[in-house]
């Protein structure tokens, strides 16, 4: 299972409040680095024998703040090779993981809102086209025969639809949502039969 920041915060906050000041590991280009929670701060350093650290008032300051060798987790949690912290034992999490991407978290976020609204599934391949597929994750939803996919290719959402002309022809469509909330909004009116596509 891959975890997005927002999940690793509560965990480590968790922990903090708990059982421990929990330290985590993460490795971005085949260097390791170091997080650790404390009751009031966390920090950030380096585990290359320089032992350079940085300390921020919070989790999240940490995650938008440019740390060493030009890092920014917001913008790099997806260059992550590898997650690993040993107090994940007592939540009874595996103590090495990897890390979820933003796109992940942008599809489970839109999931989770519509979820107990429309019949949606979700999977990790998309059907292309040409009869090939693709392995992104994917939110899919059917409504009055016809079907989309909502997922993310090259940091862009793409709506696909599938439908049938007068002819009874399947045909496809494609629109790309500029944000999780346009995404939402796509997803309703297709679901209540309001989509661009007819």
């Amino acid at each position: 299972m891959k975890y997005s920041f927002e999940q690793i915060k509560s965990y480590l906050q968790e922990l903090l409040e708990t059982y421990c000041e929990p330290e985590l590991s993460l490795w971005i280009k085949d260097r390791e680095y170091m997080i650790i929670l404390y009751d009031d701060y966390c920090s950030f350093q380096t585990c290359d024998g320089t032992m350079k650290v940085l300390n921020f008032a919070s989790l999240d300051e940490l995650y938008t703040a440019e740390v060493y060798d030009g890092i920014v987790l917001k913008n790099d949690w997806d260059r992550i090779s590898k997650i690993e912290c040993i107090d994940f034992d007592y939540l009874h999490l595996p103590t090495e993981i990897l890390p979820c991407t933003d796109s992940m978290h942008e599809l489970n976020i839109i999931y989770e809102k519509l979820k107990n609204t429309y019949n949606l599934t979700r999977t990790n391949t998309f059907s292309l086209n040409d009869g090939y597929t693709i392995d992104v994750p994917v939110i899919r939803g059917t409504a009055a025969d016809r079907r989309f996919d909502l997922y993310k290719e090259e940091d862009m959402f793409v709506f696909s639809v599938e439908f049938f002309d007068k002819a009874g022809d399947g045909k496809y469509s494609h629109t790309h949502p500029y944000d999780v909330e346009d995404a939402i909004h796509c997803i309703e009116a297709f679901m209540s039969g309001k989509s661009m596509f007819d």
